[in-house]
């Protein structure tokens, strides 16, 4: 898979932007912005980030957050008026001083000499590139894991290390497994270095392909992974004796690649254990990662794992286990979060195919 492949931002045009920032207080832009006009931002990095930082403040006061819903009120908000917020790209790189540099830029653009990008993507492309850069260490791993852009990675792992343990205790059971919605590919790597040898691993997102294999070249692993785009297990060969997968766990409508691994529609529970059923043998596990926080704030009346085990007999329960979930920090402000957070827990369901 090469670079033209994968989903980036859009390139927008310059001309969109009705007004500049210079000269005009942040006040006044936040308003003009929140009324629905554009702005390409001129200056700093450091004053582009006081401009953002302003507009997030006044559309937290408009739409405060006091729940999971004004929650997702708020960041729908805030994201449809920074979207406003435009920056020239010019020769490869952001027309602010002093902005990071940013290799990626010229990869992803190529060919484009002038063009705007908005203020929150070019953001998500700096932020990922350091994440890239630097790579993320767990502590279940041996080796740093270094995703690419608009590739989801793990950022709590309580499931992590249950599937670690879990996977030392079931050593040598499992010669083949299929990591279905990988991501950067975490979930493999922890398998590999368990000893299961063969490892496909699929997402719809090309992304998360060119992550896993970029990450590939980097690593020597006694383990034979593939990685294939494919929507679940839409694949020409699933024989494997295991398959895991980790959904997202909050019902919503996902509205970029990156949300595709928080957010799940309807039917999409439906979809994976049917694709389960018909495509892997009998002796097929499948280990189902989940977590009880919608059903704690109120998103979800019933566990999409629970309601395939009640309404059929296509799989049977081998175990249940469950984490607590690590606690936000002391300074969050988000105190319903916190009350949350303190009875939730991740779960990790092992079934079978009858």
């Amino acid at each position: 898979m090469h670079l033209r492949e994968i989903i980036v931002p859009p390139a927008l045009p310059c001309d969109k932007a009705r007004y500049q920032t210079d000269g005009i207080n942040n006040n006044g832009v936040v308003k003009k912005v929140l009324s629905g006009n554009s702005y390409c931002i001129s200056g700093s990095y450091s004053s582009a980030l006081s401009l953002y930082s302003r507009l997030k403040k006044t559309v937290r006061k408009e739409y405060p957050v006091r729940c999971y819903k004004s929650s997702r009120i708020n960041r729908e908000k805030f994201r449809a008026a920074a979207s406003k917020l435009l920056v020239e790209i010019k020769e490869g790189k952001p027309v602010l001083e002093k902005f990071p540099e940013i290799p990626w830029i010229n990869d992803f653009y190529p060919g484009i000499e002038k063009f705007c990008l908005s203020f929150p993507d070019l953001l998500g492309i700096n932020g990922a590139w350091q994440w890239y850069r630097k790579g993320v260490k767990y502590d279940v791993l041996n080796h740093s894991v270094h995703p690419f852009y608009g590739v989801y990675f793990p950022t709590r792992t309580e499931h992590l290390f249950m599937f670690d343990r879990w996977l030392s205790e079931n050593k040598g059971r499992f010669g083949s497994a299929i990591d279905v919605g990988s991501g950067s590919g975490v979930l493999s790597f922890i398998m590999a270095k368990h000893g299961i040898k063969e490892i496909l691993a699929t997402d719809i997102n090309p992304n998360s392909i060119f992550s896993i294999n970029d990450n590939l070249k980097r690593l020597e692993l006694s383990a034979d992974i593939k990685a294939e785009k494919a929507n679940l297990l839409d694949v020409d060969n699933a024989s494997a004796g295991l398959v895991v997968f980790n959904p997202p766990w909050i019902p919503g409508n996902p509205l970029n690649e990156i949300d595709k691994g928080i957010y799940f529609e309807n039917g999409f529970f439906e979809n994976f254990f049917d694709s389960v059923y018909n495509k892997t043998g009998k002796s097929t596990l499948v280990a189902v990662f989940f977590s009880n926080f919608a059903r704690l704030t109120g998103l979800l009346k019933y566990n999409p794992v629970e309601t395939e085990l009640n309404k059929s007999n296509r799989f049977s329960l081998v175990e249940k286990r469950e984490s607590k979930v690590s606690m936000p920090s002391p300074g969050n402000k988000n105190r319903w979060l916190r009350g949350i957070r303190k009875k939730e827990k991740t779960e990790l369901w092992v079934l079978q195919k009858q």
